[in-house]
């Protein structure tokens, strides 16, 4: 071999190496950012636990919302019934 491709060869393998150290490095640099958004999924996957006894007691919560609207509808009921009652009884009484 001439001396000339021997030299081409070395750049050649310069360049190969320069290439691999290259990607290398951008797999480093990926797989800190991959571990920085494993890090942060934990984080929010922690915080969805953590909130799930919460979100499962919607349910019971808007069932007593509804029943409270109705005992409070019940209980106006009752006492405009008495109220209508005592003025009623307040009314014949008076009147001998």
């Amino acid at each position: 071999m001439s001396t000339a491709t021997k030299s081409e060869l070395k750049e050649l393998k310069d360049l190969i190496s320069d290439g691999f150290t290259k990607l290398e490095a951008n797999q480093v640099r990926l797989e800190e950012k991959m571990s920085n958004l494993e890090s942060r999924m934990s984080k929010i996957e922690g915080t969805l636990l953590g909130q799930q006894p919460y979100v499962q007691k919607i349910p019971d919560l808007a069932e007593r919302v509804g029943e409270l609207k109705n005992w409070k509808q019940i209980g106006l009921t009752l006492s405009g019934a008495l109220l209508g009652a005592l003025i009623t009884y307040l009314a014949k009484s008076s009147n001998p």
